[in-house]
């Protein structure tokens, strides 16, 4: 398989290049998130390219074959900073997006998978299916919305054949941010109290990246055979846990007891910032009749990850 990843130096982006590793690959990366040492495991391989390049300027019909198949991971997904950056977010998240459809629509390119976000649903207590209603509250949010939009007419216009995929929470070694990482290290600084962003009861589904990893995969393996043009599916855990309980497993991972847990609220609110979405809820009824389920629970993802965050430090 001719394979172009965007992304590929980023947190899932490294991991999907390893089981792709295979394949005529091409990676297309600017390293302002991703970093290369993420790539050291693949570097050798004489059929792997590595690509500095803007997504944004750059002429990209010149990395795409007629044959390639597109996974497009590369974006910002900082959901904090994206409300205080808009136009960094609709630059490099939207302009992108087009830029890439119109290299394939020049070189008559087929097949892309995309990773959207579960934030695309916005606020609801009710278990979101992928035909529930999208009501982003984030710029964020809103930049993965539109390229889904734009994937979807691609499709339909030009005979495109495309897979989206809304992502819960992915956790994992690489991860240069997020929940875990921020706890771990207030834990490393002081053990007996930490302070947590929210009312600690924020609750949402944490999925490990080798599971994410193994949807992305099938996926992209039945994208030739779907009927529709495009097809949505949510990859999610099967259940969820509050911001608590992260704590509590993260402190039991590494044997801290006795502290004290303090909240930040975002505007006197359950939220832990501006944009966040304190419940988060999704059905894999969908992609699970494909073939695919976690391996890992949310609490059994937690655990392996914070030990493979502190065996790599």
């Amino acid at each position: 398989m001719n394979v172009v990843l965007t992304g590929g130096a980023g947190f899932i982006g490294s991991h999907l290049a390893e089981r792709l590793k295979s394949h005529q690959l091409r990676i297309l990366d600017d390293f302002s998130i991703g970093a290369k040492n993420n790539l050291n495991n693949i570097t050798r391989n004489n059929n792997i390219s590595i690509k500095k390049c803007n997504l944004v300027t750059a002429d990209l019909s010149q990395h795409i074959n007629r044959d390639s198949t597109i996974f497009h991971l590369a974006a910002r997904s900082d959901v904090r900073e994206s409300m205080v950056q808009p136009k960094k977010y609709f630059k490099s998240n939207v302009i992108a997006m087009t830029n890439l459809l119109e290299a394939m629509r020049k070189k008559d390119a087929k097949y892309i998978v995309f990773t959207s976000s579960s934030v695309v649903y916005g606020q609801s207590s009710n278990v979101n299916a992928e035909k529930s209603p999208k009501t982003p509250i984030s710029i964020y949010g809103l930049t993965k919305l539109m390229c889904e939009s734009a994937i979807e007419t691609y499709c339909n216009a030009y005979g495109f054949k495309g897979v989206i995929l809304r992502l819960a929470n992915i956790i994992g070694p690489r991860a240069p941010k997020g929940i875990l990482h921020d706890i771990i290290l207030k834990f490393k600084k002081n053990a007996k109290q930490i302070t947590v962003l929210g009312d600690g009861k924020q609750t949402k589904s944490y999925l490990h990246v080798d599971d994410c990893i193994n949807a992305i995969l099938l996926c992209q393996q039945s994208l030739r055979h779907q009927r529709q043009p495009c097809q949505v599916y949510n990859v999610a855990n099967y259940d969820q846990i509050t911001v608590k309980d992260v704590v509590k497993f993260i402190a039991s991972e590494m044997n801290i007891t006795n502290f004290e847990i303090r909240y930040s609220k975002y505007d006197n609110s359950s939220s832990g910032w501006h944009g966040d979405i304190p419940i988060s809820k999704m059905s894999i009824t969908k992609i699970k009749k494909i073939g695919w389920k976690p391996r890992h629970s949310c609490e059994n993802a937690v655990r392996l990850t914070v030990n493979q965050i502190m065996n790599t430090k």
